[in-house]
C-alpha cells in the first residue's frame, strides 16, 4: 500500500516542560490561541480554585461556559526543573478532554 499525497502540510507542534503547582506537565505552545486551556482533570487533581467563568467556542462546537483558573507556571530546562525561570501567574480556562 503506497502513501497518498493529499497536499496537506502538517506543522511540527512545539511543547514546553513546565511545573504547575509542583506537578510536572507538558504544555503545547499554541501561538494562535486567544486563551490557554488546562484540563479539567488536572485542575481537580491540583485542587485549583476557580476565579471566574468565560464563554468559549471551539472551531467546530457551540459556545460553552467554562471556569477560569489562576495557575502558577515555571518553565523547566532539565529533569529537575531547577533554577530555570521564575514562576509566573497565568489565567487559563478549564476544559474537559
Amino acid at each position: 500500500m503506497g502513501v497518498v499525497n493529499t497536499g496537506v502540510k502538517l506543522s511540527n507542534l512545539k511543547y514546553l516542560d513546565v511545573m504547575m503547582f509542583d506537578e510536572r506537565c507538558v504544555l503545547l505552545v499554541d501561538s494562535g490561541a486567544e486563551i490557554g486551556v488546562v484540563s479539567e482533570g488536572l485542575t481537580h487533581k491540583l485542587q485549583v480554585d476557580t476565579c471566574g467563568h468565560i464563554n468559549v467556542r471551539g472551531i467546530f462546537s457551540d459556545p460553552m461556559r467554562v471556569p477560569l483558573v489562576n495557575v502558577t507556571l515555571k518553565r523547566c530546562g532539565d529533569i529537575h526543573c531547577d533554577n530555570v525561570a521564575e514562576e509566573v501567574q497565568v489565567v487559563w480556562c478549564c476544559g474537559s478532554a
